[in-house]
Parts: C-alpha cells; structure tokens; sequence
C-alpha cells in the first residue's frame, strides 16, 4: 500500500506543482523499496505529513510480468548505468569491461524490475549477527509485515486455522 501523501502534492507525472501551498513533516526522496517503507511506516502517524518523491514514472503493466523486465532495461523505467569491471576477469570479453547495471526508475525502483524475486533470507544469518534487535525472531514480524499477502505463512502457527476447520465441522 502506498503511503498517503499531502493535499495537492503531486498535479502530473511531471513532479511537484509549484503552485502546491501543503507543508511537510518528512519529505522522502526516492520512490524504491526502501523510500516506499519509510514514507508508508511515517504516514502510519496521521498527525504528520508525508510526501514520497520519485524520479521516474509509475511501473508499467509488465512489471507484472516476470519474463518481461528484461525489457525495461536501457528505457524510461532504468537508470541505464553501468559498471566497469577493472580487477577481475569477468568483464573482460565484454565491450569496454563493462556490465549493464540496471536500476529501476519508477515507483517501487529496482524491486518494480528485479523479475519480481523476494529472498527472506536464511535465519542462522541472521542470528549469527549477535546484534540484540536484529535476530531471526525479531525480524519476523517485519518481513510478515513487509510481506502482507494475507496468506498462512510457514512461519505461523498453522494449527490455529486446522483446529478452527475441524471445530466446524
């Protein structure tokens, strides 16, 4: 869910209007994963003012489409920069040693155009951390809330929804 943003904020995919008189608690720069979280979890507080700033225009449709974000690469939806390789080998066949680094430029940034892959990650990584706060169990709530699929997660205890299927029976 996007995050609520001030009256008359944004008027075109242009950017902000600069006839907009809204104040703001917290401006937010850059519309990606990460920005996206910052402004929706500061909007949760419905005494301040949020506004979400993005470069780029919203995704497209086939955002939605995994086997086509190779397509949005080097368009109006990246950043099109690119990465020199000079201390390794990997690179060196390509033109010029370099790589294509693609960068999402929209609404929801890299993630929009990232084959729509998610990774939780592996618990022992992060409880091998040792930092308090940062541990497998207190972080699960989180990606539970990051994740808000409303379906049963693996995690969860599942014998909440087979005790109630049995009980009406």
């Amino acid at each position: 869910m996007l995050p609520r943003l001030g009256t008359r904020a944004i008027r075109s995919r242009r950017g902000v209007s600069s006839t907009s008189t809204s104040a703001y608690d917290f401006i937010v720069v850059g519309g990606g994963a990460g920005g996206a979280v910052v402004a929706s979890r500061l909007s949760e507080d419905k005494s301040v003012k949020v506004l979400l700033l993005e470069a780029g225009p919203g995704p497209p449709d086939t955002c939605q489409i995994p086997s086509e974000c190779g397509a949005l690469q080097n368009g109006p939806f990246d950043w099109s920069y690119r990465m020199r390789d000079d201390h390794h080998n990997s690179g060196r066949s390509l033109a010029g040693n370099t790589f294509k680094l693609p960068r999402g430029k929209m609404l929801g940034g890299s993630t929009s155009s990232n084959y729509m892959a998610y990774v939780r990650g592996c618990p022992h990584a992060y409880d091998s951390w040792g930092i308090e706060g940062w541990d497998y169990a207190s972080l699960l709530p989180l990606f539970m809330k990051s994740e808000c699929m409303g379906l049963l997660h693996e995690d969860q205890d599942a014998s909440s929804s087979t005790s109630s299927s049995s009980s009406s029976s």
